[in-house]
């Protein structure tokens, strides 16, 4: 999961072809860890040295359209061949940014290479207290091309957890479409197990994968994935296909549900309800 939640945040920029005395090869990143503000990130630089010795490989962070650095950290690099540094950094969430590697020498920067970190707010929380256990599919219906479904999401939490929106997609395995989509809205997990329900409709002859996101604010604090399976595989004769009509998948998207605010009662509006109560108490009595 880690490594698939990274696809989403890292993009290269560039990196240079030509010929230097030394040069950063290529760059590996991995998620080390992350909170509900900040995401700790690895990068692995691997550097080559033909020429030379005693070059300085420099790490700087930079917000995303700005040149001047915010972070910096460098290490020395020494003796001809093939090198690995680890440069571990974080990032707050609400912030994108530029992560420029730099390999140098008496301030001549003989190669660059580019990282662009974005969407942080797609990372899953590792420090989330929810984990889905189970998913439970019940047929409730089952028409011509479609079949309803209930699905029952087991989870187990840590701790409370307020304010959780879950965003339930069911996919056709193989495919990016969404064939059904659910929200449910402001959901405050106790400590233990939580059961939580909800209809799917979908087309009855494919197989699905069932992508459960929650959901703090502008946070995915976690996803989990569970298949559902309709249509078994079977043996087929040899080059026989089955047709996939994409007119079965038009669906209609689900908003988010919108934060509840309650309303707050003017003082005035809470003392004449008192006297109210007071005076129909009174009226009883007498």
């Amino acid at each position: 999961m880690k490594f698939l939640a990274l696809l989403f945040v890292i993009a290269l920029c560039g990196c240079a072809g030509s010929y230097y005395p030394a040069r950063i090869a290529y760059v590996n990143a991995k998620l080390l860890d992350s909170n509900a503000s900040s995401v700790r990130l690895g990068f692995d630089v691997y550097v080559k040295i033909y020429e030379g010795d005693d070059y300085d490989l420099t790490a700087g962070v930079q917000l995303l359209g700005s040149r001047i650095s915010i972070l910096e950290k460098s290490v020395k690099v020494k003796g001809k061949g093939s090198h690995v540094y680890r440069f571990n950094l974080t990032f707050d969430r609400d912030k994108n940014y530029t992560v420029v590697f730099r390999i140098s020498k008496k301030d001549i920067v003989y190669d660059t290479y580019p990282l662009r970190i974005a969407n942080l707010q797609m990372v899953p929380n590792l420090e989330f207290g929810v984990r889905l256990r189970n998913v439970d599919f019940q047929l409730v219906n089952v028409s011509e091309k479609r079949a309803t479904l209930l699905a029952k999401f087991y989870f187990v939490s840590n701790e409370n957890e307020s304010d959780v929106d879950l965003h339930v997609k069911v996919k056709p395995v193989g495919t990016s479409l969404i064939v059904a989509e659910k929200w449910i809205g402001r959901v405050n997990f106790t400590k233990g197990l939580n059961v939580l329900e909800t209809n799917l409709t979908v087309p009855k002859d494919y197989n699905y994968l069932t992508v459960v996101e929650a959901w703090k604010g502008d946070v995915i604090e976690s996803v989990w994935k569970r298949p559902l399976i309709l249509n078994p595989e079977k043996p087929k004769p040899k080059n026989e296909t089955r047709p996939f009509s994409l007119k079965e998948f038009v669906v209609r998207p689900m908003p988010r549900p919108m934060p509840y605010t309650p309303k707050k009662i003017p003082a005035f509006l809470s003392v004449t309800a008192i006297a109210c109560l007071i005076l129909l108490s009174l009226r009883r009595v007498l």
